[in-house]
């Protein structure tokens, strides 16, 4: 598998690495946890019943974070709190503000759902019939029983 480091494991891990264990299948343990069965298969490869899942680990405040916070405190402005912690705007108010963080994610989240929806298929456009097919070199464009 390309992905070395694990990444948040799945919440259904603990309860799949039991069913595992007791000689459940995979497709049964997927639909007992309400997961994909690939996604249960690809978790069980990497962490078998017998082995210990992932903890996760939160990343560390940055160095910066308590500088900024103060500043920010004694009344500075995002720009010039920026200017004296020497990291950008956004990257500052996404770690201290938290009000920020949750609306930015919003945005990122409403803006993947009209890609998906962009990426809905079309609906289906009714076909010419062979005979306009035929006729449509004696018909005008715009004369044509489905103008468009």
């Amino acid at each position: 598998m390309s992905n070395l480091t694990p990444r948040t494991p799945p919440s259904w891990l603990q309860e799949a690495q039991a069913m595992r264990a007791k000689g459940a299948s995979i497709r049964h343990t997927a639909k007992t946890v309400k997961a994909g069965w690939e996604a249960v298969r690809n978790w069980l490869e990497r962490f078998p019943p017998e082995s210990v899942a992932p903890r996760v680990e939160t990343r560390p405040a940055p160095a910066w974070a308590e500088p900024a916070k103060r500043l920010r405190a004694d009344g500075l402005s995002w720009g010039a709190v920026s200017v004296a912690v020497g990291a950008k705007t956004h990257t500052i108010r996404m770690v201290i503000d938290q009000a920020y963080h949750d609306r930015e994610r919003a945005k990122k989240k409403r803006a993947g759902d009209r890609m998906r929806e962009d990426l809905a298929p079309m609906p289906e456009r009714p076909k010419a019939s062979l005979a306009e097919v035929m006729a449509s070199r004696f018909v005008k464009p715009g004369q044509r029983r489905h103008a468009r």
